[in-house]
C-alpha cells in the first residue's frame, strides 16, 4: 500500500517536471518572456524596500555632459554609492564611520571625488593618527527616513564604529517627488519590468516561465501594488521617528551617532547675519542631543568661514549645497569635534 503511494506521488512529481519543462522549452522558443532587470533611470533604480523607494545602480559609470538623474561624473561603487569599494569584513585595528546623508554628502557640485567632506574626514582623521575608513551612503534627495532604512538594510553589515547623519533642513520633506514619480511612471509604462523583490531570486528570474507569469499575467496587479506601497511611505515628516529609530539600532549594534546639521545658504546673507531657519536647526539639535547623539550645528562653523580674511571662493554651490570649499570647511569641523569630544577612540599614545 505505501509502496502504491509513493509510486503515485513520484509519477505526479516527475509528471509536474515535465510538463514545467515543456512550458519552459514553450515560452523560450516562441519568445513569450520579457526581459527582467531593475527599473532604472540614471544613477537611480527603485528599491524592494518601499521605505527606501528608490537607490543608486551599482557599479555604474558616467561622464556625460548632463547631470540629470546622474548628479555625479565617474564610478559609483559596488553598491551605486559615491564611495571607496571597502569589503564587508573591518580589517582588524580599523574604525569606521559611515556617512548618511542626501545630495550635500554625496557632493552635488563637486566634481572631485576626493574634495567632499566624508572623503575629507577620511583623510583628515587618518593625518592625525586615526585608522579610519569612512562609508559614504548618502544619496541625492533622501530624507531621513531613507537614509535610517539605508543603514538598517544596507550599511549595519559594514560594522559601524560611528554614524555620522548629514541633516539638511529639508530632510523633513516627503521623499523626493522630483526622482520617484518618474520611477513609478516608468514603471507603468514598461510591461516587462516590476520593482525588484527579494523573491526574485536569481534563479527564478532565469526562468523564462517564471517571468513570463510574473510580467506578462501578473504585471498589471503588481505596478498597482507597487504603486500603493511606495505611496504609502512617500509622504510626511518622518525625522523624529526616524531619529528614534536610529537611536534604537545604535543601542543594538553598539555604535555611536553624530548629527551634523547644514545650513541654508543666502547669496543676500552670505555670512548669516539674518538667518531664517533657527527654529529648525534648535529642534533636530535637541531632539538628537535627547536621543544621547553627538550634535554639531555647521550654522557658526560656515559663519566663521565666511569671515575669515581673504575668504574669496563662495562656501556655497547653490542654496543647499556646499561648493568643494564649503566641503573643506565642514570637514575640518567635523574632524575637530570627533577629535575634541573623541566620538572615535583616541589614538594609542594620545
Amino acid at each position: 500500500m505505501m509502496q502504491t503511494i509513493l509510486i503515485r506521488c513520484l509519477l505526479i512529481a516527475a509528471g509536474l517536471v515535465v510538463g514545467l519543462f515543456m512550458a519552459e522549452s514553450a515560452v523560450r522558443l516562441f519568445h513569450l518572456a520579457p526581459e527582467a532587470a531593475p527599473l532604472a533611470m540614471g544613477r537611480f533604480q527603485l528599491s524592494a524596500n518601499p521605505k527606501i523607494a528608490y537607490e543608486r545602480v551599482p557599479n555604474l559609470r558616467y561622464e556625460g555632459a548632463s547631470l540629470h538623474f546622474y548628479d555625479f561624473r565617474g564610478s559609483g561603487n559596488s553598491l551605486g554609492y559615491r564611495s571607496p569599494d571597502y569589503g564587508i569584513r573591518k580589517p582588524p585595528g580599523i574604525h569606521r564611520i559611515v556617512v548618511l546623508g542626501d545630495s550635500i554628502a554625496e557632493g552635488m557640485h563637486v566634481d572631485d571625488d576626493d574634495a567632499i567632506f566624508p572623503r575629507r574626514v577620511e583623510k583628515e582623521l587618518r593625518s592625525a593618527g586615526y585608522n579610519v575608513q569612512v562609508l559614504n551612503f548618502a544619496v541625492s534627495g533622501y530624507n531621513t527616513q531613507q537614509e535610517v532604512e539605508t543603514l538598517r538594510e544596507k550599511a549595519l553589515r559594514f560594522e559601524p564604529d560611528v554614524v555620522l547623519l548629514a541633516y539638511c533642513i529639508n530632510d523633513r520633506e516627503d521623499v523626493s517627488p522630483e526622482i520617484l514619480i518618474p520611477l513609478l511612471d516608468h514603471l507603468k509604462s514598461r510591461e516587462s519590468l516590476c520593482p525588484p523583490s527579494r523573491a526574485l531570486n536569481s534563479w527564478l528570474i532565469a526562468s523564462a516561465l517564471y517571468r513570463f507569469v510574473t510580467f506578462r499575467i501578473l504585471q498589471t496587479r503588481s505596478q498597482q501594488d507597487a504603486w500603493l506601497r511606495y505611496d504609502h511611505y512617500s509622504t510626511g515628516d518622518t525625522v523624529e521617528r526616524s531619529l528614534t529609530e536610529l537611536a534604537q539600532l545604535a543601542d543594538e549594534h553598539r555604535f555611536r551617532v553624530m548629527v551634523a546639521v547644514f545650513p541654508i545658504f543666502d547669496a543676500r546673507d552670505p555670512r548669516f547675519l539674518h538667518y531664517e531657519f533657527h527654529s529648525e536647526h534648535q529642534r533636530v539639535s535637541a531632539i538628537s542631543k535627547q536621543l544621547g547623539f553627538f550634535v554639531l550645528d555647521l550654522l557658526a562653523v560656515f559663519r566663521d568661514c565666511a569671515a575669515e580674511p581673504g575668504r574669496s571662493e563662495e562656501l556655497y554651490a547653490d542654496p543647499l549645497h556646499p561648493s568643494g570649499v564649503g566641503h573643506q570647511c565642514a570637514a575640518r569641523a567635523i574632524c575637530r569635534y570627533i577629535v575634541d569630544r573623541r566620538v572615535l577612540a583616541p589614538p594609542s599614545g594620545n
